[in-house]
């Protein structure tokens, strides 16, 4: 651990552009980040529509978004002004993209920025020191706090944390009672990004898997889902009446204070499965040809099956309701074994 990098810094500034899973990823360092600094004011940068995950959240002190990818050199002026303007000290760079090096070595060059800058690689522009194997074929978020260490920061945090007001809590929560009535539920994501229909657990499964969910003491399945999903939903919901349709009916806020309480979350390879982890509920993630070593939802409930390890290839309809089941019980060992 480089001591030097080890101080009391009173700005810090967090980057991360990426997308909705990785903002939720980023998210489960951000209670360590603010009990090691709590005095200081912590400011995150992040990119529309992903910062409507943090509007709630009192661990920042400002939020930061604007379209920096778009802009061109207007939005990278803009950006350097800013790192000038806050006179940071410290910058944790969780994006490491090229062209957040890019900018930060711009940044430094041509000081914009005195702060001290950690990255989660290894590059000139960041200050700590990093361990080959502390960012070889690890997860994300291993290596997000591989980079914290640099600054005297350990792991506390199990699972991602997403803060919702307490208008937003209440209100699911008056929802919640009203349609499950506090009966054993699961939840259902069955969509993924459209460019990737590999990743895409066949609709039927996830109709078989709910009908073996009702014989088991599940009365309610909710299937959440974005208006670009609304066909899947329809098809599972149309199945059977126990199925709950609150496809695009969430806003990104609601989705894990929706999830609370689930028996089981079962999840294609998607940002919404990211959310989910954050309920801190049982979940069951669903992976085709992606390798979920480095990226999968994060958290000490969280299960990732891969196809390759249920037939002869990564096609993920290779795993079977049947799979799913059997892993939901082996591993959580819930106390009624008919579920």
């Amino acid at each position: 651990m480089s001591k030097t990098l080890i101080k009391n810094y009173q700005r810090i500034l967090i980057i991360q552009w990426s997308a909705m899973g990785d903002c939720v990823l980023a998210s489960t360092t951000f209670d360590d980040i603010k009990q090691y600094f709590p005095d200081a004011k912590i400011d995150l940068n992040t990119l529309p529509p992903w910062d409507q995950l943090f509007i709630h959240d009192h661990r920042f002190h400002q939020l930061i978004s604007f379209k920096i990818r778009k802009q061109g050199f207007k939005a990278t002026k803009q950006w350097l002004n800013l790192l000038k303007r806050e006179n940071y000290d410290l910058i944790i760079d969780f994006q490491n993209s090229d062209r957040s090096r890019l900018m930060l070595s711009i940044a430094k060059i041509f000081k914009f920025t005195k702060a001290t800058i950690i990255g989660r690689s290894k590059h000139w522009c960041y200050d700590n020191n990093i361990a080959e194997q502390e960012i070889t074929n690890n997860h994300v978020v291993d290596r997000y706090y591989a980079a914290l260490k640099s600054i005297g920061i350990q792991q506390q945090s199990k699972h991602p944390k997403i803060i919702a007001s307490d208008e937003i809590i209440q209100s699911v929560q008056d929802q919640k009672t009203d349609i499950i009535q506090n009966k054993n539920f699961a939840v259902f994501v069955p969509g993924c990004s459209p460019q990737h229909p590999q990743k895409r657990w066949p609709t039927e499964s996830f109709i078989q898997l709910g009908q073996i969910l009702f014989k088991n003491n599940i009365q309610h399945i909710l299937i959440i889902g974005a208006q670009s999903e609304a066909n899947i939903c329809e098809k599972i919901t149309q199945s059977d009446s126990r199925f709950i349709n609150l496809c695009s009916k969430t806003s990104l806020l609601e989705i894990p204070e929706w999830l609370k309480g689930a028996s089981l979350i079962v999840g294609n390879d998607t940002g919404t499965s990211h959310m989910a982890a954050s309920s801190n509920a049982p979940l069951i993630t669903l992976f085709g040809p992606t390798d979920p070593m480095q990226s999968r939802p994060y958290g000490s409930k969280v299960i990732a099956l891969q196809a390759q390890n249920f037939g002869n290839d990564n096609k993920i309809d290779q795993i079977t309701a049947n799979d799913v089941l059997t892993t939901y019980q082996n591993i959580f060992n819930p106390p009624d074994k008919t579920v």
